[in-house]
């Protein structure tokens, strides 16, 4: 196969989401042809999207050093150091793609998203707007831009921005949900709160965007508000069980245990192979005292989980506590 088949396949594998097959192609279009500048730029955006930062800048930089008049190229360098965390540089090259091409609408918003990091809310607002004065259905800008207008307090225009996602994009709350709980793993707590409180707002009636919302709360150690999320979530689907044990893992963390034990047999009688409710159960039991009921526990946790450490370390605790009660 010749490079530019191979590179035409490379894309159309990316664009797909089959980024293992992508990535192949890109490395051996790279093997064959290592000053290519198209298998250099797409291989450094699927590396960042993997999270490998350092490659995909490293990567985006040879691209850039060879085509340094390619404005998308120099747009995906920016768009990567950014995520690299190296905003200032972010900002340089964004700032000479949209020099190159003053057309480029996700430069714009990569721009924006730049400088509010850099505390410069105005310029941001500014860059948002064109971005949407390009790309009127430019979803993710619209988002962007609603949850910059909430943190400034302009609540009335953040509600009109995500009644405009809601429009272009019915399936957004979904969406912000995802990007919330990204956010969350990554230990950007704040951002994952705007996020899936922007979810929450676009989409009132569905249990799992709040249930996830209290998680995310509770991260944060804003226990009030995430026991409040919770509830709001088993008052709109009383069988969600994730919602349920997660209450009760929260009543359990704040030392109501009686609560907590209440909330754990509810989310087992909802779903009963549920290994991580045994768990949960048995450690509140154990605490509170019921070591038969901790046993019966640990023993439908193993059935459902064989070999796990977290059960061994359990049963491990309970045969302790027995033997200092037998002392």
């Amino acid at each position: 196969m010749r490079v530019e088949e191979a590179f035409a396949l490379a894309l159309d594998h990316h664009r797909a989401g089959r980024a293992a097959e992508a990535e192949a192609l890109y490395g051996q279009i790279l093997a064959m042809a290592p000053e290519h500048v198209g298998a250099l730029q797409f291989l450094g955006v699927l590396r960042s999207q993997a999270g490998d930062h350092a490659a995909a800048v490293d990567l985006l930089a040879k691209a850039a050093a060879l085509a340094p008049r390619n404005a998308g190229v120099q747009g995906n360098l920016g768009a990567v150091l950014r995520d690299a965390g190296r905003i200032g540089e972010a900002e340089q090259r964004l700032r000479a793609a949209l020099a190159l091409d003053p057309t480029l609408a996700e430069a714009e918003r990569t721009l924006a998203l730049a400088l509010e990091a850099l505390g410069q809310d105005t310029e941001a607002e500014a860059h948002f707007r064109r971005a949407l004065a390009m790309r009127p259905d430019f979803v993710d800008a619209e988002w962007n831009l609603g949850q910059l207008l909430r943190r400034l307090g302009r609540l009335a225009e953040a509600d009109a921005s995500l009644r405009r996602c809601l429009i272009l994009a019915p399936n957004y709350p979904e969406r912000a949900l995802t990007h919330g709980l990204a956010l969350l793993r990554k230990g950007r707590l704040a951002e994952a709160e705007a996020a899936c409180r922007d979810a929450a707002l676009m989409a009132p009636e569905s249990a799992r965007i709040r249930a996830a919302l209290g998680s995310v709360l509770r991260a944060a150690k804003k226990t009030d508000e995430a026991e409040a999320a919770y509830r709001q979530a088993i008052a709109l689907e009383p069988g969600l069980v994730e919602a349920v044990s997660n209450l009760g893992v929260l009543l359990f963390e704040t030392g109501r245990r009686t609560e907590a034990i209440a909330a754990f047999r509810r989310a087992l009688a909802l779903q009963t192979d549920f290994p991580e409710g045994y768990i949960n159960l048995a450690n509140a039991l154990l605490l509170d005292g019921d070591p038969a009921g901790a046993r019966a526990a640990l023993d439908k946790a193993a059935a459902l989980r064989p070999g796990s450490a977290e059960v061994a370390a359990l049963r491990a605790r309970l045969a302790g506590a027995t033997a200092d009660a037998g002392a």
